[in-house]
């Protein structure tokens, strides 16, 4: 990995620590996770990662973005 994606998680790691910890213990049923993604669209966009909801037409999924293909980029399809 690079550089600052390393740090970004590194820097991050309590936060998603504590978002996993949330989602693991507030279980949504498969394909209905509105909570769930939700929580994760949230933390990215304050994070700084571009977000796009209903990937492929389905309303809990989405893909997020954060730097730029040109250099180092990280994408998130969830």
């Amino acid at each position: 990995m690079t550089d600052w994606i390393t740090e970004w998680l590194q820097q991050n790691k309590a936060e998603t620590d504590r978002l996993a910890d949330t989602i693991f213990t507030h279980p949504e049923t498969a394909g209905e996770e509105t909570q769930s993604a939700a929580a994760l669209e949230n933390f990215l966009q304050k994070n700084g990662f571009s977000v796009s909801k209903n990937t492929a037409g389905l309303p809990t999924a989405f893909t997020a973005e954060k730097g730029s293909p040109s250099n180092d980029q990280l994408i998130i399809v969830s």
